[in-house]
């Protein structure tokens, strides 16, 4: 794993990765407290010969339940969450062994709906990881913070 900056999170480890670089308010004067919660971002991935980046919308709420459920994963390790967005754009199942491994199943899908292709792929690393990208996602969450 490693952060390449203080909007962008990343899970790196052999040779595969994914990062999520939020780029900012998809509306940006937005009226409603609803359009005032999305996210473009670009999302890199890199999985054996494949490799690609691609444009996602995703949600504040996206980004700051993923903190709140990789914080409780790190608090109990023997336990998985998942990462869904909205869209459908990204889905990964984090699961931990409670001996401080990690695994990550993969879903990116680089449109919404029928028309989208997929990349499926696993990523393997430890928990040392997780403490840093939880701190990058507290960096996304306060810059862009759920309106309600």
């Amino acid at each position: 794993m490693n952060e390449l900056d203080d909007f962008t999170i990343g899970l790196h480890s052999g040779g595969q990765s994914i990062s999520i670089k939020v780029i900012g308010l998809l509306v940006i004067d937005a009226t409603s407290n609803w359009d005032k919660n999305w996210l473009r971002t670009k999302i890199s991935v890199r999985a054996g010969a494949f490799s690609g980046i691609y444009d996602a919308d995703l949600t504040t709420f996206d980004i700051e339940n993923f903190e709140q459920d990789l914080n409780s994963l790190y608090e109990n390790l023997n336990s998985e969450i998942e990462f869904k967005d909205l869209e459908g754009y990204l889905y990964m199942k984090i699961k931990g062994n409670g001996q401080g491994n990690i695994n990550a199943e993969i879903s990116c899908s680089d449109d919404t709906g029928i028309n989208a292709a997929t990349l499926n792929f696993e990523l393997n690393f430890d928990q040392t990881y997780i403490k840093p990208v939880i701190q990058k996602l507290k960096n996304i969450t306060n810059k862009y913070p759920v309106v309600y």
